[in-house]
Parts: C-alpha cells; structure tokens; sequence
C-alpha cells in the first residue's frame, strides 16, 4: 500500500522559553492506519471520561449513576481489552519483552476486579465516606492504566501499515462481542 502525503509538521517543544527539540518533516499515513489509531485512542479517551464521571458521581452520591456509568465501562472495555491482549500486545514482545508485556496483561485483571468491586459495592447502596474514598482510589488506578495506554498506540506505529489496517478490522469486530471485563476476566459470572 502507498503512503499518502497528509500534512507538514513543524512541532517544537518547549522547555519555558527555550525551544528544546523541533522536528520538521512529512508525515505520511496509509489508509487505514488512521481509522485504527482513531478507534484505539478513542476508546482510551472514553474510557478515562467515564472513569472521571464516575468519580464525579461517587462525590455527588449519585449510587445509580455511578453504577450506571460503570457497568458502562464493563461492557466496553472487554472487547478492548480482548483484543490488546489476543492481538495487540503479542505484537509488542519483540519492542518491549515479555515482562512488559505482562505488567500490561496483569493491569487488566486489575481493572477487571477493580470494576467488579465497584459494581458489587455500588449495587449495594448508599456509602459512607470512607468507602467512596477507597473506590475513587480504585479508580484512578484504573485511570492510570487507561492513560498509560497511549503508549500502546505510540508502539503500535511501529508495526507494518497492513498489520495496523489488520488490527483495526479485529478491534472494530471484537466490539460486536459485547463480553464486559469481568465476564471476559473471570471474575463474574455472564449473567453479573
């Protein structure tokens, strides 16, 4: 597949005052490869908006809300996270090692647990101080890992365009599942 001219990049960073690095160049693109990267960053981007609703409704003691918006999170991040972990990530053991790679893994059975506390204690009702405090904690790790995916995607540039147009076909396909975290995880039930 042909690269495709796209836009002129003049980016500089800046330390105060000081221009620390400038980069000048063409940025090419193949199709595609820009659909994949869409889909990917915007279910990260989503998945850390909701994340930071559902803090907002736990400060607001707003019970349904919350419940709500994290069983919203469930459902979305188990074909996401499916697919990072079947198709994504083994592509990136070369980049990073298997060790990496595993952290990477082990921070979905976080998240997967983290959102199956959550959902079983908000299930429950109204919470205390306390217990709101713990599950925002919960959460921003969750959040952590949703931010730290941007790097994924920035390792993902390295693969080949047709493996990049391949992965963003299996991410879109993976969606229809509809298998939430917990489920998709093991640590619910289908029916939870």
């Amino acid at each position: 597949m042909e690269p495709k001219e796209v836009a002129f990049c003049n980016m500089e960073w800046r330390i105060g005052n000081f221009v620390a690095v400038r980069l000048q160049g063409l940025f090419k693109e193949v199709d595609g490869m820009a659909d994949f990267f869409a889909e990917f960053r915007g279910d990260h981007r989503w998945v850390m908006q909701t994340l930071l609703e559902v803090q907002r409704a736990l400060e607001q003691r707003q019970w349904e809300r919350a419940l709500e918006l994290v069983e919203a999170l469930d459902r979305a991040t188990g074909p996401h996270m499916e697919f990072e972990e079947k198709h994504l990530y083994p592509e990136f053991v070369p980049l990073v090692g298997q060790e990496r790679v595993q952290e990477m893994l082990n921070d979905h059975g976080g998240a997967a647990q983290i959102l199956q506390r959550v959902k079983g204690r908000l299930r429950q009702g109204a919470l205390s101080d306390e217990e709101v405090a713990a599950l925002k904690g919960d959460l921003q790790r969750f959040l952590r890992h949703a931010a730290d995916c941007e790097g994924s995607a920035l390792l993902a540039e390295a693969l080949p365009p047709e493996r990049i147009e391949e992965l963003g076909r299996l991410l879109v396909s993976l969606r229809a599942t509809g298998r939430p975290l917990t489920v998709y995880r093991g640590v619910a039930a289908a029916q939870d």
